[in-house]
């Protein structure tokens, strides 16, 4: 959750609004179809949506990659959602991104209830 804060953030130098969303749903087959490491059943749905610059297509098909960044040189790791997918993966669940230049972005995060 700080990883995507400190992200939105930082795509919003001018302000902007950031929220935070859980709730609890049911996999289904089509879901879990869609996504190879979540399984069927109760689980809990993270939504975390931005105002900011929002991404191009391009960028978001290698977001997730470890040490990518927009950032300038000097000024981030390109760490930060390298792992938040990775805990996310890792723990049985799945993440999605929606993105629109100058429109925000939405991470949505669908993690198994234990």
């Amino acid at each position: 959750m700080m990883n995507l804060g400190t992200n939105a953030g930082l795509v919003m130098p001018h302000g902007g609004c950031l929220s935070i969303q859980l709730d609890a749903i049911e996999v289904d087959a089509t879901f879990a179809a869609q996504h190879a490491n979540i399984r069927l059943g109760p689980a809990a749905r993270i939504t975390v949506r931005d105002t900011g610059v929002g991404m191009s297509r391009e960028i978001q098909e290698r977001i997730f990659e470890p040490f990518f960044t927009t950032r300038p040189h000097g000024h981030g790791t390109g760490l930060g959602l390298a792992v938040v997918h990775g805990i996310v993966r890792d723990s049985g669940g799945a993440i999605t991104l929606y993105s629109e230049p100058g429109r925000g972005s939405t991470f949505t995060i669908v993690l198994p209830v234990v």
